[in-house]
């Protein structure tokens, strides 16, 4: 249908530059509050012991 092949190329134009497409999002109100030097820190510590407690090095 001609309604199906328009949406179909304004998704296709649209691709992954859906800036202010949707309001809500799953972020918490202190996504913010660490910097990302901070946050990869954290992780590389989480990780570092799933790896450990895993027997993976």
């Amino acid at each position: 249908m001609k309604i199906d092949k328009a949406l179909e190329e304004e998704i296709q134009a649209i691709g992954d530059d859906h800036i202010m497409t949707s309001y809500d999002t799953p972020l918490r109100k202190d996504a913010f509050d660490l910097s990302d030097e901070e946050k990869i820190a954290s992780i590389k510590k989480d990780v570092a012991h799933i790896m450990e407690t895993l027997v993976l090095i």
